[in-house]
């Protein structure tokens, strides 16, 4: 799912005594977030993935405890951070196995390392079409 972490506030109020006023705003970036929650509401910290080279504090000032960051050259994921998202799934899941995960079938999801890891982890894998979900 993408979504935008841009703010820009249309207004800024202050004392009417104050001469100069400042604005905060964060840059234009492209990112993407991998979230999973169960049936019951329970969910596990999500992955933001930035557009970018490296990951730097900045990136991890506004994200939720626990949350992984990412960084890709579209912002978009990849196989690696799919990889890096289910360790990141597993630790935060109870242990009872086998647990069913539900996703787009974007090549990185169904790739033969993707399909391994799940496979060792006793995670069941269930592949709906591109922009489905």
């Amino acid at each position: 799912m993408g979504f935008s972490m841009v703010n820009k506030p249309s207004k800024i109020l202050s004392p009417k005594a104050v001469k100069s006023v400042h604005q905060q705003t964060t840059a234009e970036k492209e990112e993407t977030v991998v979230i999973a929650a169960n049936a019951m509401g329970q969910t596990v910290p999500p992955m933001f993935i930035f557009k970018g080279i490296r990951v730097t504090n900045s990136l991890k000032e506004n994200v939720p405890p626990l949350s992984q960051v990412a960084v890709s050259e579209n912002g978009w994921i990849n196989l690696e951070i799919f990889l890096e998202y289910l360790k990141h799934f597993i630790y935060h899941i109870p242990p009872t196995r086998p647990v069913l995960l539900m996703m787009d079938s974007h090549s990185s999801h169904v790739s033969p390392e993707a399909l391994k890891f799940r496979q060792e982890n006793g995670i069941i894998f269930v592949a709906f079409p591109s922009h489905t979900t």
